[in-house]
């Protein structure tokens, strides 16, 4: 039994209760329809068939994505996602070489009617396949064929990569004279975002790019241009390291250190034409014994050593290299 006042208390409790429980329901289904709302189709599973193939995709099992996407196609197809497993399809395709199979899918892809999205990331993929063959005219007509803004919208990982391809491609295109190419590349810089290693790849190889085709004239302003660039992302990849491995992010710091090394290797090389060996030793240094790039590296340091007359650095260097195997003609001089 209780009391009449209590039993009040009671009865408007629990109807505060259920007027909570309803709020906080409407919230939350609110939100879930804001949360679906904000993923376009293709990003959500509409096909049980497509869900597996979308999740072994982002957890990088590309074979086992590939596979499913297969089976999905023989057994009932799938259903709800448009032209988009297709793109899929042709994506992993790529990331296994098969670059003629995934040709053919995005050029059957853009003969249908299909999405603007779809088509846009087509163009983008089919661009990319003769960027891939060596088909820079191709691979050129089909990345102007892109709607930028939208890629970028949808799409930002893969609009930097188009961005660093579309870089390489200006650097090779012999139509375009050299002293308007700094300034192209310069824009496609600026619009990939800080820190992101397809603005840092471009920006190494648009430092080093315009060495080879420099004339005799300004040679000299390009080389100091190309020293100043590569110490500032040498530098720049450096505080990202650190910050990762602080954060104990080993796979992320790993493709840094490769494109670091190659930065002070060049810086090396740059340092030897210009006969400062001092400065050439101590970027050379730098470079790790088990790198990719430690070969050339210790042959680059044994010279700027020798030039020196450090000669006990010198032969420590060429012992090291001696060791080696000796399939490539400049590694063959060591002996």
């Amino acid at each position: 039994y209780l009391p009449e006042q209590t039993q009040r208390f009671v009865k408007a409790l629990i109807t505060l209760c259920i007027l909570c429980v309803s709020l906080w329901t409407g919230v939350a289904q609110s939100s879930e329809a804001k949360l679906v709302d904000e993923y376009p189709v293709y990003q959500r599973a509409q096909d049980l068939n497509y869900g597996q193939v979308l999740f072994q995709y982002h957890q990088g099992n590309f074979f086992e994505a590939l596979s499913a996407l297969n089976v999905a196609k023989l057994r009932s197809g799938i259903q709800g996602h448009g032209q988009h497993p297709e793109l899929v399809e042709g994506g992993l395709m790529l990331s296994y070489g098969m670059v003629e199979e995934a040709k053919l899918v995005f050029e059957t892809l853009l003969t249908k009617q299909i999405s603007l999205s779809d088509r846009n990331q087509a163009w983008y993929y089919l661009g990319k396949v003769f960027y891939l063959t060596a088909d820079d005219k191709r691979s050129s007509e089909s990345f102007d064929k892109v709607q930028m803004q939208l890629l970028r919208k949808e799409k930002p990982h893969l609009f930097h990569e188009m961005l660093y391809m579309k870089g390489l491609l200006i650097g090779r295109d012999h139509s375009i004279k050299q002293e308007n190419k700094p300034l192209m590349l310069a824009s496609l810089i600026s619009q990939i975002p800080p820190g992101n290693l397809w603005r840092q790849y471009l920006q190494y190889n648009a430092a080093v790019g315009g060495l080879a085709a420099a004339s005799n004239a300004n040679y000299e302003v390009v080389r100091s241009v190309a020293l100043r660039d590569l110490k500032r992302l040498a530098a720049g990849l450096l505080n990202q390291i650190d910050e990762l491995y602080s954060q104990s992010n080993d796979v992320g710091a790993g493709e840094r250190i490769n494109l670091r090394e190659q930065c002070l290797l060049s810086l090396g090389q740059l340092y030897l034409q210009q006969g400062d060996n001092q400065s050439a030793l101590g970027v050379l240094r730098e470079i790790r014994k088990d790198s990719l790039l430690s070969d050339q590296a210790l042959f680059a340091y044994s010279v700027a050593a020798t030039n020196l007359g450090q000669h006990g650095l010198a032969l420590e260097a060429l012992t090291l290299l001696k060791e080696r195997p000796q399939f490539t003609p400049w590694l063959q001089q060591v002996p």
